[in-house]
């Protein structure tokens, strides 16, 4: 479902929220607390762009211009003026053009993004040589009985170890 959404509140951050991911948040700051409940209110999902310039707090950051939905699935407040939320991602969008707020808030007029296609993986190929190798590894146990790791070599910088049964 493509088509145009205007004036989405934008929530710059130094992390990508993905369709059908799930992000949780802690909201601290007055333009994002009121950002929360205004979305909150109409029950409409504010967006998330990961930061193309600035920081996550203070000024209004740069976002990028591919961002995706978020929507509030559950919020508590367990200390006083922070907010948590538990988002999920909805649709991608492009930001058309935005603004900046007085309070600092990003605002952008959104064009969405259609859903990739499905696709499904074949099952021969390279699919097949780790589908193997995974049942031969499932059946172990993940740490031998009364098992230690130590180091194979003097170098504190080596990747590798011994186990050990004592």
């Amino acid at each position: 479902m493509s088509g145009a959404v205007e004036d989405v509140p934008i929530f710059p951050l130094g992390t990508v929220l993905f369709p059908g991911g799930l992000l949780p948040l802690r909201v601290f700051e007055t333009r994002y607390m009121d950002m929360t409940r205004e979305c909150m209110k109409a029950q409409k999902p504010f967006g998330v762009c990961l930061i193309r310039s600035g920081r996550e707090v203070g000024e209004a950051a740069v976002p990028e211009d591919i961002g995706c939905l978020a929507h509030i699935q559950e919020w508590d407040m367990h200390e006083l003026g922070v907010l948590s939320l538990r988002t999920r991602g909805g649709q991608r969008f492009r930001i058309r053009d935005r603004e900046v707020t007085g309070q600092g808030l990003v605002r952008a007029n959104v064009d969405l993004i259609d859903p990739e296609p499905a696709t499904t993986l074949p099952a021969v190929g390279l699919t097949m040589p780790m589908i193997d190798f995974m049942s031969v590894l499932l059946p172990l146990p993940l740490v031998p009985s009364r098992a230690t790791v130590s180091p194979s070599s003097t170098r504190s910088d080596s990747p590798s170890s011994t186990w050990t049964d004592p």
